[in-house]
């Protein structure tokens, strides 16, 4: 077992993880590193699977591409940001040494140079290859430098050539559609502080590859598998990397195409989606180690593999990683030695910093800018501060030379255009500016010409089509919101559910979940087919008993059972003619009227809604002059009594936006002509004044402030006061009092009017909001009827698509099932007929043949008349002989005919099987006289006997031709009959399932759904914890009611539960009738066919005239009777004859003979007894079945004359068959004749 190099596979860890790439260590064998999906560093175990030690490298960004170092032991990877990490794992204790971030973007390709000085990352798509590493053997990773090809690349290899020298060979790719691709660029660059790159040489290649590898000589072998090939091919690099050569081109011995190739020191191994893995060995790759398959094709193969001595490891594209081990027969033990000079070194040389990788977050290429900028920026300062101070001196002389030129006359002063230094600059600059212009014109132009055609289009579509524009009224203290139907211009006779209707695909939704609609196929015509039908049909069923009962209803139960409440609303003839149990109208035409009938309903409801919001704008109006009123008195008493009456602020109601129906406001060019100003501003103030009357007003005069008394004004002391000047002051004092009180009269009279007026506004707001609920219990309501109104639609709708769904399924399924059925019974039957004529005509043939037979066997004796009898006989002995034949010419027709050609003229057959060719050498052998022979019979008689018996050969190669011939064409119509009796079968219930479906159909039209309005108007209304004001719009009910309610329901459900489990129970009960009618039926038609059967039995005359004469039984009991005394009478003769049979034996025979005969009348009286039960119809089938196979009981009588038990098997079985027969009379009283004969003929041929 160790030396049959098989790999071995054994489970020996599992931890449940995904992985997505693996790598090996340089210089640590046993141990190998993965990255799992989770992009964590795992260390493995090869020999026991265990996961050493983790690393977590998400922070980094997604890894994306891992490779290690060929000699020291240093993990690369590139992550999806742009990162490039060098790991050391020379412990189990990974450590990341340094991050380099180089770009922004993925970098998907890196490699080691072929010495491994160097390290390449790139992105494929942009081209761009970062070097890292002067001398990474030596522990220099000092940044090189990037390579910018902006081509995309599929893959490359850097080849160290020295020191300062590096040359790069990239894959170019050639194709679109798939990442491949056939030229090689030769880059060679120079490394010094930055990469110095040139392109030397472009190679073409024989074929498209995916990816490179290095060969076994590394500086100078190129392994690669070409794109959707099954070969290997190693080329080598000739001419100082100008020329490649295919050196080797091997088959990879796999099973699919896109192979991959994974080289190390020792082995070369390949892999792909069949799973298999194949390697070989790295000095002579035509040998081959190993090939095994690790992972299996339906789990899309293998994504890598690598070796770690005798271990091979391979990672599946699903995840999986497996460790198989390899015989140690191909196991070399190789031990790297590792540079001490950089194991020591490990910690220094990456903590160096550089500037180009390690500011910020910047990546390499932006720090790169920027260094370059700031070396811009240092050597242009001084350059740029010299040509600044010239330009300033420029400016300085130019504005010196302006202001002389000011200050001079306007004959002697130059234009400023003269200034200019660059006049030809300065006419492109002015024609370029128009240029500008012109385009931003022609640019704005166009962009208002598709504005005003989006602007049309948009009106034309959705503004000119609305008839009424959305609105809505609020309540001015309630939070009350009526909503109006938005309606527009459509037709009502086509079904549009465009129309803004936001309830209507929700009740279509309902009504669909209820009842799935399945939609149908039939074309127009089908529809309009569908439709005449179903209006003949109602015009049928136009004065049936629910006709009559609507012609006899008054108009209240008429609209009770409408299913609407339009009736309520608006009066309209049409809710006679779409009544539900009216048929009158066609389907399409009623749902048009029904759908006109729910616009009128919205149109009926806007107009009120209409006058409701004429309504609040009259309340608002009023409201704005009682409040102009209350700020003119508020005015007046602030005014008159220098009093600050508080105003309170504006109660009048501001309109909502939403309450404003949308407008569209256009404006022609003539109507932007030139207004005079002309306003009378003093005609309208004096009549605001003096309302329009020129008279003197109460609250005017008492505004006026009545004059003071000279004396008063004058301030004389009150001892130099006259007489009239006391009479002037007492008469002031009185007019000062009357004033003081008619102003209070004013002061009061103004207060009165202004609470009034509060009071007055305040209750017509409030009466509005109670004419606003109570509107919208007549919205609610009025919802409720259009909703009424679209069910009945919707249910017609539904009602009319399933009735030319049915019908269209009725038509197709008779077109397609019954038809075709009935075409192909059609067909059997025809070719039934064929068949028949075909097996008599060969019946005709096989008696023609059989005659002739017969006939060449009557003439062979005429032959030889001049022979005596005795050699007559003995040729005729000689005459029947015959050669055997084998089954496969027995069968055969094509054989049989051939082996007769060739009897008759004696050749050979080239066609015939070997069993027909001993036949013929056997005949031939027949036909040479024997030595016994030859004295008796001369050659002449003996060659005509030969003659003659090959005549009668043919003659029996036809005969039996002929019966294969029959016996085919017999199986062959015995099949077409069955095949018959079958599709009959599918025909009957083709047509149950017909009758089926169309019973359903006219059950479905007659058996009407309607639709009915509840009365209670009762509705549960849930609590919302806010007290009292729950219950505001709430009628209590009294729980006693509400019990008896549901005792009431309870005892409805209970009579309802009755009412079901009877029919359920009739169901059943009628299902068990048609169960055992149908049983009945079924047996009925197989006795029928089975005495069709026997009808068509063939007796011959000489039978008939024999069994005439017999005496028929009448009565089964009799003959019973006389069997039984029959066969005693034999056991005593039969006892008498032979006297060596013992007494005992003789008497339980006869026993045996009594006890058999008794319970075959048993068991006929049994069946007598219960003719209905199904255990009759079985008997008399075994009955029949028996009695159509004579043989069956012929070959019984012969068992028991073996047996020695003739005469008591015999009675036994003949008894049976009396019984069973006399039954069958009983049953079947026209088959008697035939039942009768049949069984004498039994017992004659017994």
């Amino acid at each position: 077992m160790l030396h049959d190099y098989v790999p071995r596979f054994e489970i020996i860890y599992m931890d449940g993880i995904k992985y997505k790439e693996i790598v090996t260590i340089g210089s640590q064998f046993s141990y190998f590193v993965a990255i799992d999906q989770f992009d964590y560093l795992n260390i493995i175990n090869s020999s026991t699977g265990q996961v050493e030690k983790k690393l977590a490298l998400k922070l980094h960004g997604q890894v994306v591409c891992v490779r290690t170092h060929p000699n020291l032991p240093i993990i690369s990877t590139s992550s999806i940001t742009g990162n490039c990490l060098f790991i050391d794992v020379s412990t189990n204790k990974p450590k990341i040494l340094t991050c380099f971030h180089l770009d922004k973007i993925s970098l998907n390709r890196m490699k080691f140079s072929s010495e491994g000085k160097f390290m390449g990352i790139a992105n494929s798509t942009v081209g761009r290859i970062f070097v890292i590493g002067k001398n990474i053997n030596n522990g220099d990773l000092s940044f090189v430098g990037v390579l910018t090809t902006k081509i995309q690349i599929i893959d490359f290899l850097i080849y160290d050539r020295n020191d300062d020298v590096i040359k790069i060979l990239i894959l170019l790719m050639t194709r679109t559609n798939v990442m491949t691709g056939n030229k090689l660029i030769l880059y060679v660059c120079k490394v010094k502080e930055n990469i110095e790159e040139k392109i030397e040489c472009i190679i073409d290649l024989l074929n498209h590859f995916k990816s490179l590898q290095y060969g076994p000589r590394r500086n100078v072998d190129i392994i690669g598998v070409p794109y959707l090939s099954k070969q290997l091919h190693r080329m080598e690099i000739k001419n100082d990397f100008n020329d490649l050569v295919l050196t080797e081109a091997l088959p990879t011995m796999h099973e699919l195409k896109n192979i991959e190739v994974y080289v190390d020191r020792d082995r070369i191994i390949t892999f792909g989606y069949d799973g298999l893995i194949v390697i070989r060995d790295n000095k002579n790759i035509r040998r081959i180690l190993a090939i095994f398959m690790a992972h299996h094709r339906n789990e899309c193969g293998i994504r890598s593999a690598t070796t770690i001595n005798e271990t091979i490891v391979s990672l599946g594209k699903n995840g999986d990683l497996i460790a198989s081990k390899l015989c140690r027969h191909y196991v070399e033990t190789i031990s790297i030695e590792a540079d001490s000079r950089f194991l020591n070194s490990f910690n220094v040389v990456f903590e160096i910093n550089n500037k180009l990788y390690n500011e910020g977050r910047e990546t390499y290429l932006e720090n790169v800018q920027k260094i370059q900028w700031e070396q811009e920026m240092r050597e242009g300062t001084s350059a740029r501060r010299t040509i600044l101070l010239e330009l300033n001196k420029l400016k300085n002389k130019i504005k010196l030379l302006l202001d002389s030129n000011e200050k001079e006359t306007i004959h002697a002063r130059l234009p400023i255009s003269s200034y200019d230094l660059d006049m030809e600059y300065r006419k492109y600059k002015i024609e370029r500016a128009r240029l500008e212009r012109e385009e931003l014109k022609k640019f704005y132009n166009e962009e208002i010409e598709a504005r005003n055609t989006a602007c049309q289009y948009l009106r034309k579509t959705f503004w000119d089509r609305e008839h009424v524009n959305a609105c809505q009224l609020r309540s001015i203290f309630n939070d009350v919101i009526v909503k109006n139907y938005p309606l527009s211009i459509v037709n009502v006779d086509i079904d549009d559910f465009r129309m803004s209707e936001g309830y209507s695909m929700e009740i279509l939704g309902i009504i669909s979940r209820l009842e799935e609609y399945q939609s149908s196929e039939s074309t127009v015509s089908d529809n309009e087919n569908a439709n005449k039908v179903t209006v003949e049909r109602n015009m049928r069923h136009e004065l049936n008993t629910i006709d009559r009962f609507y012609e006899s209803a008054n108009s209240d139960e008429r609209f009770l059972l409408s299913g609407t409440s339009t009736h309520k609303w608006i009066k309209n003839e049409t809710i006679k003619l779409t009544h539900q149990l009216k048929q009158s109208l066609n389907d399409l035409d009623k749902i048009s009227v029904i759908r006109n009938r729910e616009y009128l309903l919205m149109n009926h409801f806007n107009e009120r809604f209409d006058e409701m919001r004429l309504l609040k704008e009259r309340e608002v109006e009023a409201a704005k002059k009682h409040e102009e009123r209350l700020k003119r008195c508020a005015s007046e008493i602030n005014t008159m009594f220098e009093k600050k009456c508080a105003i309170e602020p504006s109660i009048i109601p501001i309109w909502h936006h939403s309450e404003i129906p949308d407008y569209a406001i256009t404006i022609e060019n003539n109507e932007l002509s030139d207004i005079p100003y002309d306003y009378d501003f003093y005609a309208e103030a004096l009549e605001k004044m003096m309302d329009g009357v020129l008279e003197l007003r109460w609250e005017d005069e008492i505004k006026k402030d009545i004059p003071k008394p000279t004396c008063l004004l004058e301030n004389k002391p009150p001892f130099k006061f006259t007489s009239e000047d006391i009479k002037s002051i007492e008469s002031y004092k009185i007019k000062m009092e009357r004033m003081q009180s008619e102003r209070e009269k004013y002061r009061s009279i103004l207060e009165t009017e202004m609470k009034e007026t509060k009071d007055k506004i305040t209750k017509s707001f409030i009466a509005f909001d109670e004419k606003l609920k109570n509107f919208e219990t007549i919205k609610i309501a009025m919802d409720s009827s259009i909703l009424q109104e679209k069910l009945v639609r919707l249910r017609e709708l539904r009602r009319c698509h399933r009735i030319c769904d049915e019908s269209t399924k009725i038509a197709r399924f008779k077109t397609e099932q019954v038809a075709s059925i009935t075409d192909k019974i059609h067909k059997l039957a025809q070719d039934c007929l064929l068949f028949e004529t075909i097996i008599n005509e060969l019946k005709n043939r096989y008696e023609s043949l059989v005659k002739r037979d017969k006939a060449l066997e009557g003439k062979f004796r005429s032959e030889f008349g001049d022979l005596k009898q005795q050699k007559i006989e003995h040729l005729f002995r000689h005459y029947k002989k015959r050669p055997r034949i084998g089954n496969l010419a027995c069968t055969s027709v094509t054989y049989l005919t051939e082996l007769g050609k060739c009897v008759i003229t004696n050749e050979k057959s080239e066609i015939l099987p070997i069993e027909c060719t001993n036949f013929l050498r056997n005949l031939q052998a027949l036909d040479s006289i024997p030595d016994n022979v030859s004295s008796l019979i001369d050659d002449t008689h003996w060659k005509t006997m030969c003659k003659l018996r090959r005549s009668k050969i043919e003659i029996e190669m036809k005969v039996r031709c002929c019966v294969v011939e029959l016996a085919e064409a017999e199986q062959t119509l015995a099949f077409y009959y069955r095949s018959k009796l079958t599709v009959q079968n599918e025909l009957h219930q083709s047509k149950a399932e017909l009758d089926k479906q169309e019973i359903e159909f006219s059950q479905y039209i007659e058996d009407r759904e309607i639709q009915l309005v509840m009365k209670m108007r009762q509705v549960e209304v849930p609590i919302q914890g806010q007290g009292l004001d729950d219950f505001t719009d709430v009628v209590l009910i009294s729980r006693r009611e509400f019990l008896s309610m549901n005792e009431e329901i309870k005892k409805a459900d209970e009579q309802k539960l009755k009412a079901i489990k009877k029919s359920v129970d009739l169901r059943r009960r009628i299902s068990y009738q048609k169960c055992r009618h149908e049983s009945l039926r079924y047996s009925l038609k197989y006795l029928q066919e089975e005495s069709k059967s026997i009808n068509e039995v063939k007796i011959t005359k000489e039978l008939q005239k024999y069994l005439r004469e017999l005496p028929i039984a009448k009565n089964p009991w009799k003959e019973y009777k006389e069997i039984e005394s029959n066969a005693r009478a034999m056991a005593e003769s039969f006892k008498s004859d032979s006297g060596d049979i013992d007494p005992v034996s003789s008497r339980r025979k006869n026993q045996f003979i009594i006890t058999k005969g008794n319970e075959a009348v048993e068991e006929r009286g049994s069946h007598t007894a219960t003719p209905d039960e199904p255990s009759e119809v079985t008997a008399t089938k075994s009955v029949i079945i028996r009695l159509i196979q004579p043989g069956q009981l012929i070959r019984e009588f012969q068992e028991s004359d073996r047996n020695n038990s003739r005469y008591i098997d015999k009675d036994k079985v003949l008894g049976k068959i009396k019984v069973k027969i006399g039954f069958l009379k009983k049953a079947f009283t026209n088959f008697t004749d035939i039942l009768d004969i049949l069984l004498d003929s039994l017992l004659d041929t017994s």
